[in-house]
């Protein structure tokens, strides 16, 4: 588990399934990350995939919390992207109601600091609060790719 000032941050629990589902099925939410809302099922999986990365790694992606209030997930992971140099990546995703109050740049440095090497983001190339986010985290773009068939930004971070 980590704290910052305002935000409580731990792995994932099984009982996180109903957060994570309002969380992934929120089509403002998933509008740059792959486009479309996730099921029950792709969100359950996705929750077993985060508690293996701690399992196998010991590091991985944690749930947000302000409050006691579930706002987002962030995290380092091995994706194993096809077609992509990364190095451990780093992501963040929040709901819409806990966007634009600094609590993902307050969670995503926070794990950066904790996890201390090199990592990459790939971000659509239209998100701009994600690009935004990742120059102040001092993630410098590398290269414009394809993956899935959308077009992403590469970023990496010394």
């Amino acid at each position: 588990m980590l704290a910052t000032a305002r935000l409580h941050l731990r792995p994932h629990l099984p009982e996180d399934l109903g957060d994570s589902l309002r969380l992934w099925s929120d089509p403002a939410t998933v509008r740059y990350i792959g486009g479309t809302p996730l099921t029950r099922e792709e969100v359950w999986s996705r929750l077993l995939r985060n508690l293996g990365h701690w399992q196998v790694y010991g590091y991985g992606y944690f749930v947000v919390q302000h409050q006691g209030e579930f706002l987002g997930e962030v995290g380092i992971a091995e994706f194993k992207r096809e077609g992509l140099q990364l190095h451990s990546e780093a992501g963040w995703v929040f709901l819409p109601e806990a966007q634009g109050q600094g609590f993902a740049r307050e969670a995503v440095q926070h794990i950066l600091e904790w996890f201390s090497r090199p990592t990459s983001c790939i971000i659509h190339p239209d998100n701009g609060p994600s690009l935004k986010l990742a120059l102040q985290l001092q993630y410098q773009p590398h290269q414009t790719a394809l993956y899935k068939g959308q077009p992403t930004v590469v970023h990496h971070r010394p």
